[in-house]
């Protein structure tokens, strides 16, 4: 999750069986329901302000089983039902959000320090700090036992589905996980009136972090000692990014305000997003499930920065309170300046998964 290197990052923890609760923490990713097919029903009605029933904005979507790319999408015909979200076709026109020549500096995490505790985080045990490969990582300000809340992330600082929804302009609340949160990133990194551009700097560009959507087929060959299971991997998650890229352009945005372009298919010729590219990386590597009953993800900043160990080798757990606040509790016992680390919970994920998805690899037992 807080993997950024321009190489892969071994984990120092062997990977075995963890008698960890496997709800506690959920970062692997379920494809299936993150990016999930979306068929809505055209007779859907959505509650108003006023407590009566409007037709659904949300088209429906058909999507041919045995081609994750196609899209057939059905809008209504009355402009006045048709949703305002030029604003989001803008954020995909852009470049990527940051390139690697503009690195985050000391600077920024002291201000996302300072923000996330002006918006109700407890973070007074722990820092921002560079780890032994010189990534990004947490690092305690004083001893802290085993158990003891290292870190706490009130609920407004948990970035999901919902926030996406009610921030973006009538952006549909059915949205998948994957599509609504990397548009929020995006919005996010432009917007000059959310204070939330304080954590989206400080974020890995493109070149800093390795993930199976930004390598090149010449990365792809030499990151993995099982190449054919990693090169299997990474055209899943690349068919994810442009599956969200179709259901974002064909079902938001073209199919909406211009009914002459065809529905998107795996034969279009389809000019790929960097903006989104990148942002979608950002959610599959850094988000987690924690907490969630449907499939949904959070991003959660500062705790985002925590890498990954094992709990039988000292990883941290999450917990949650009756105010949907995450408590990050120590593994094992940590002097002052030790880094802080989390367990991820990844036992089901496949090494060639955990490889595309985070860039680091976990020794062989």
């Amino acid at each position: 999750m807080a993997v950024e290197s321009t190489g892969l990052v071994t984990d120092t923890a062997t990977k075995t069986t963890r008698n960890c609760s496997p709800d506690l923490l959920l970062f692997g990713v379920d494809f299936d329901v993150l990016q999930g097919v979306v068929d809505f029903d055209d007779t859907e009605t959505l509650p108003t302000s006023s407590g009566t029933s409007t037709p659904s904005l949300i088209p429906r979507i058909d999507r041919d089983p045995n081609d994750a790319h196609h899209t057939n999408v059905s809008v209504p015909t009355d402009p006045e039902h048709l949703p305002p979200l030029q604003h989001l076709q803008h954020l995909l026109s852009l470049p990527s959000p940051f390139d690697a020549t503009s690195p985050a500096t000391d600077n920024d995490f002291t201000a996302l320090f300072a923000w996330a505790t002006s918006r109700g985080a407890l973070l007074d045990a722990v820092r921002h700090g560079r780890d032994a490969y010189g990534g990004h990582g947490l690092f305690t300000t004083r001893p802290v036992r085993k158990g003891d809340v290292v870190a706490t992330l009130p609920r407004e600082l948990r970035v999901g589905q919902r926030l996406a929804c009610q921030t973006l302009p009538r952006l549909p609340p059915n949205t998948p996980h994957l599509s609504a949160l990397s548009l929020l990133l995006l919005h996010f990194s432009r917007a000059v009136e959310t204070d939330w551009n304080i954590y989206i700097r400080t974020l890995p560009r493109r070149g800093q972090f390795h993930n199976a959507i930004l390598v090149n087929d010449a990365e792809q060959t030499r990151s993995a000692p099982d190449k054919d299971a990693y090169a299997q991997v990474c055209a899943d998650t690349r068919r994810l990014a442009r599956n969200c890229e179709a259901f974002i352009r064909d079902c938001l945005l073209d199919s909406v305000h211009d009914t002459s372009r065809p529905p998107f298919t795996a034969t279009t010729v389809h000019e790929s997003s960097p903006a989104l590219e990148w942002a979608v990386a950002m959610v599959l590597s850094r988000s987690h499930g924690f907490g969630s009953t449907d499939g949904g993800r959070w991003m959660t900043p500062v705790l985002d920065l925590a890498n990954h160990q094992t709990c039988k080798h000292g990883g941290g757990k999450l917990e949650s309170d009756d105010q949907g606040r995450l408590i990050f509790r120590a593994g094992k016992d940590l002097a002052c300046g030790d880094e802080v680390t989390l367990d991820y919970q990844l036992e089901h994920d496949s090494d060639a998964r955990i490889l595309a998805t985070y860039g680091f690899s976990l020794p062989v037992s």
